[in-house]
Parts: C-alpha cells; structure tokens; sequence
C-alpha cells in the first residue's frame, strides 16, 4: 500500500528552468529554442543539478561558453520569473495529505534556487 509520496521541485510542483529561454529572448536576441538548447547541452548544468558549482559559477561558465554579452543579473532574474507554481499541484498535494499521505519534496536544483522559493 503506497503511504508517501515524494514531488519534484520544479516542472511538478514549480516551473523551474524550462521557459527561461523565453525570457531571455529579449536579453539576448536569440531565438528561445537556441537558448535553450545552450543552456541544456552544457556540462555545467549537470554541475549545477549536482551541486558540483554554484549558481553564479553557472552562469559564468555559460557566459564564457556562449559568448553572451549579458549581466548575470539578468540571468538570475529570469529564473526567478520563471519559478511559480504550476497550476493545480497545490490542490493535488493538499488533497492526498487530508487522505493521510505523507508527502516529501525533492529537487535537484541548486542550492540557491532550492532555497528562494521555498
């Protein structure tokens, strides 16, 4: 009999980095698709997930491998845009915890998004 269910942090219960390159298009005047493939196709994303790098090191490192002429404020701040609930999780995990689950939250988002928007 299931008793605990464990949630994402984000693209479950927050959008996390997918729709960012929407976001950034403006920033950079890149086509969001291209951004996101950047931003993905790296290796300093799993570093990131990992918690091998910190966030700003993150970005540096996509900064220097994409050529990007940007401040990472920018980057930080899409981000931040982009996290917010997604639509109906909330009803979801209110629901199964008046039915008596125990409920976890997990992610492997880096540690300073982890902590914002929690």
């Amino acid at each position: 009999m299931i008793r605990t269910i464990i949630f994402d942090l984000a693209e479950v219960y927050l959008k996390g980095f997918m729709g960012i390159e929407h976001h950034l298009e403006a920033v950079l005047n890149i086509d969001a698709k291209e951004i996101w493939n950047k931003l993905r196709n790296g290796s300093e994303f799993i570093e990131l997930m990992t918690g091998k790098i910190t966030e700003d090191e993150f970005w540096k490192k996509v900064l220097i491998r994409n050529r990007w002429n940007v401040e990472i404020l920018h980057l930080k701040k899409a981000i931040r845009n982009n996290f917010c609930e997604i639509k109906g999780t909330r009803k979801i995990i209110e629901t199964l915890k008046s039915k008596g689950y125990k409920l976890g939250l997990l992610s492997d988002h880096s540690k300073e998004n982890r902590h914002k928007n929690l």
